[in-house]
């Protein structure tokens, strides 16, 4: 909601790499605290200490997912769908993460580590070819 509605509308949001950007930076003020409220068990959630380790990078493989799309929609006409592209997709990833953790299933958890970290990089070498109309 930040991304959507506070910074994309303002002047130099201007296409996929800001979207990343500045996506990653919500994304770990939000990872910062979720980490501390699970760490202190403030949430009622007991959790293990490897999600504890791998929230916050899971948080910005998320972010990346998410600031691509939101910041494609800048520079195509297809505003809603891009949004709901990069919603529906870091929902997907999120909760795949979650999963990993609620079944135990650690291969699932590296396997979706390693091909979320390649569709990453190459949505973020993707954002850096994108040429943005100034």
């Amino acid at each position: 909601m930040i991304l959507r509605y506070y910074f994309q509308p303002k002047e130099n949001f201007k296409g996929p790499l800001d979207g990343i950007i500045y996506s990653f930076l919500i994304s770990l003020g939000f990872a910062t605290v979720a980490t501390v409220l699970y760490a202190y068990n403030v949430m009622g959630v007991h959790v293990n200490l490897l999600f504890l380790f791998t929230y916050a990078l899971a948080n910005i493989v998320f972010a990346i997912l998410l600031g691509f799309f939101v910041g494609l929609d800048k520079t195509r006409k297809n505003r809603f769908i891009d949004s709901m592209t990069g919603l529906l997709t870091a929902t997907f990833f999120h909760g795949l993460y979650i999963l990993c953790f609620l079944t135990k299933d650690y291969r699932l958890l590296i396997i979706l580590a390693v091909g979320s970290i390649i569709i990453t990089i190459l949505l973020t070498l993707k954002s850096l070819k994108i040429k943005v109309e100034d």
